[in-house]
C-alpha cells in the first residue's frame, strides 16, 4: 500500500465503515481484536465510533448486524458472541483469496494461522466476497456450508493517499530506469517471480541488441535497479538466492527484507516503473495507487488491462515487450 500509516486490508474497513454511515437511520461503529484502531487512523481528521468486543459492550450500543473482516477473531470468541446475541446477524467479508490462503494455512503455516475459522462456521450467517474472487463462491458454501454467499463491491478512494502525501505529485523521470517490484511474497497469489523474470528476459534482450552497437547510445534503455521489497521469507531460502545470483541483471537488484513506505521509497530510489504480478487477486489496491500517481505499471490483471501496461497471465515476453515500450516511449504517451 502506498499508505504509511496502515495497509490495504485495514483501509477497506474504513471505506466500508464510510460507506455504511450514508445509511439512513443506521449507526456504525468500528470495532478491533488486536490493535488501537483511533490511533492508526487519527490522521484523516475523522471521529468514528468504536465498540469494544465486550459482550456488555456490544448489548448496550444494540449491535445487530456485525461484519468480520478477514477472519480476525478466534473461534471461541465466535462463539460466544453468537450465543449471548442470539438476534445478530453475523457476517464475514472475506478479502482474501480464499482458497489460496487455506491451501498455504494447511500446508506450510501450521495451527497458530488464523485465516480461516476451523470451528464454528455455521455462525457465519452471509458471506461477502469481492468481485475478484466469484471463482471461489461454490468452494465457500460447501465449507461454511450456506447458501448465503454473495459477491459485493470493491471499495477503493484516494482519501488516504492524498491526506499523507498532500495531494502531492511524484515525479517520474525515465532517464534512469529503477524498477520496483513490491509484492507482499506471503501467499503464492502476490510473488514477485514473474516480474523478476520480465526484467531479465528484457535485460538479456537488450543485451544481445547493444552487441554489434555502441553501447553508449543504447545506455538510456539499460535497467539502473531493480527492487525486491518484502523478501524476508523468500531471502532465507538457498534456492531463491542461487537462483537470483544466476541472472544476469543480479548485480541490479536491490533486495529489501521488511515492507517498506512506497511513497517515500518510490521518491528516494527514483522509482519510474513497477512491475506486478497477480494470481486471481485482480484488483489490487496496489494498482489503483500506481496509477492515481501516474507510474507506469505493468501488469497482469484483465480486469484492468485498459490501463498500465498489460501482459497475460504468466506470458514473460509480452511483460517484456510492455517494459521495452515503458522505457523507449512511456514519455511520448503518457
Amino acid at each position: 500500500s502506498f499508505s504509511k500509516k496502515t495497509n490495504a486490508l485495514v483501509y477497506f474497513s474504513f471505506l466500508l465503515y464510510m460507506l455504511f454511515e450514508k445509511l439512513p437511520d443506521t449507526n456504525v461503529f468500528i470495532m478491533s481484536s488486536n490493535f488501537n484502531f483511533s490511533d492508526k487512523i487519527s490522521f484523516l481528521n475523522k471521529k468514528y465510533n468504536f465498540c469494544n468486543f465486550n459482550l456488555n459492550d456490544m448489548k448496550n450500543k444494540k449491535i445487530n448486524v456485525m461484519i468480520e473482516i478477514f477472519c480476525c477473531l478466534k473461534n471461541e470468541t465466535r462463539k460466544q458472541i453468537k450465543e449471548h446475541i442470539p438476534h445478530l446477524k453475523y457476517g464475514l467479508f472475506q478479502l482474501g483469496n480464499p482458497h489460496y490462503i487455506d491451501s498455504s494455512n494447511f500446508l506450510y503455516m501450521g495451527d497458530n494461522y488464523n485465516g480461516t475459522p476451523s470451528l464454528y462456521k455455521k455462525y457465519y450467517d452471509f458471506i461477502w466476497l469481492l468481485p475478484q474472487y466469484e471463482r471461489h463462491m461454490t468452494y465457500l458454501k460447501t465449507m461454511y456450508k450456506t447458501d448465503n454467499v454473495y459477491i459485493a463491491s470493491t471499495l477503493w478512494e484516494p482519501y488516504l493517499i492524498e491526506y499523507e502525501n498532500n495531494n502531492e505529485v511524484i515525479p517520474i523521470n525515465m532517464n534512469n530506469i529503477n524498477i520496483g517490484i513490491f509484492e507482499g511474497n506471503i501467499l503464492p497469489t502476490k510473488t514477485s517471480i514473474i516480474p523478476l523474470y520480465i526484467c531479465e528476459a528484457y535485460n538479456l534482450k537488450n543485451q544481445n541488441q547493444n552487441q554489434n552497437q555502441n553501447q553508449n547510445q543504447n545506455q538510456k534503455y539499460n535497467i539502473n535497479t531493480v527492487h525486491l521489497t518484502n523478501l524476508q521469507t523468500f531471502s532465507k531460502k538457498q534456492k531463491f538466492q542461487n537462483n537470483l545470483h544466476e541472472l544476469s541483471i543480479f548485480e541490479n537488484v536491490v533486495q529489501v527484507n521488511r515492507p517498506v513506505e512506497l511513497v517515500k521509497y518510490i521518491k528516494k530510489y527514483k522509482i519510474n516503473v513497477i512491475i506486478s504480478h497477480q494470481i486471481h487477486n485482480s484488483l489490487n489496491s496496489l494498482y489503483l495507487e500506481c496509477l492515481y500517481f501516474n507510474i507506469p505499471l505493468i501488469h497482469n490483471s484483465p480486469e484492468m488491462k485498459e490501463y498500465g501496461y498489460y501482459y497475460p497471465e504468466f506470458d514473460i515476453e509480452i511483460g517484456r515487450k510492455q517494459l521495452q515500450d515503458v522505457i523507449e516511449d512511456h514519455d511520448k504517451q503518457r
